[in-house]
């Protein structure tokens, strides 16, 4: 690529990162959507978060290899760590707030009627 310009090339390269961020972002949607096949409000839940949270590390890494500024390095490090922060705790918390109390382990210790 010799005879593209500098600009040219960025260009292409910032294509690429987002190409590759949204490619990221579509891989976790068929798990998503099979795995919570039978819940729809969950999965459609966990599928716009997703989608949102992909599209916005897309625009950032765009925005920042448009208009590179080292000041605002620190505005795309909280940003990125706000974004995962946020989603850990989403999942985290509809994990916890949607969980069927069948699933929790017996409170009192096991006896031999319950190892059989």
């Amino acid at each position: 690529m010799a005879w593209c310009s500098c600009q040219v090339s960025n260009l292409l390269l910032l294509l690429d990162y987002a190409g590759i961020s949204i490619l990221i972002g579509g891989s976790f949607l068929p798990p998503i959507y099979y795995g919570f096949y039978c819940d729809t409000h969950l999965r459609n839940v966990y599928l716009a978060l997703i989608s949102v949270l992909s599209l916005f590390s897309c625009f950032v890494g765009l925005y920042s290899g448009i208009w590179p500024n080292v000041h605002l390095k620190f505005v795309r490090v909280i940003a990125y760590r706000s974004a995962l922060l946020l989603s850990l705790s989403l999942s985290l918390s509809l994990s916890l707030s949607l969980s069927d109390s069948s699933t929790q382990p017996p409170t009192h210790p096991p006896t031999q009627s319950d190892a059989y």
